[in-house]
C-alpha cells in the first residue's frame, strides 16, 4: 500500500467513493485515522542535530482489492479537513437521514 501524497489522496478517495455508490455495483469504502507519532531529525548533519517527535494523521482508504493510504502533517491539517470533509459530503448523498 503505497503512501499518496495529500492531493494525490483525496483525488483517489473520490473516485474509491463514486465507484462504490454505482446502483449496478454497490461496494462499501472503509476511511480509517490513526494518530501517529514520528520522529523527525532537525538540522540533519549539522552539530546543533536534534530529534523532535512530530504528531501526525494516518488516513487509510479501503474498498475491495484497492488500498490507498497518506500521511496528514500539522501544518496541513486544516486544508486537509475541508477538502476531505467536502469530498464526503459530495459523494454520500446515498446515505438516507433520519
Amino acid at each position: 500500500m503505497p503512501r499518496l501524497s495529500n492531493d494525490e489522496f483525496l483525488a483517489e478517495m473520490g473516485k474509491l467513493l463514486r465507484k462504490a455508490g454505482e446502483k449496478d455495483n454497490p461496494s462499501s469504502v472503509s476511511l480509517t485515522m490513526k494518530h501517529v507519532v514520528e520522529e523527525v531529525v532537525q538540522n540533519k548533519g549539522k552539530k546543533n542535530e536534534n530529534v523532535v517527535e512530530e504528531a501526525r494523521c494516518l488516513i487509510r482508504a479501503r474498498s475491495g482489492k484497492c488500498k490507498i493510504s497518506t500521511v496528514v502533517r500539522p501544518r496541513n491539517r486544516v486544508q486537509f479537513s475541508i477538502a476531505y470533509s467536502t469530498i464526503l459530503k459530495s459523494n454520500l448523498k446515498s446515505l438516507s437521514s433520519h
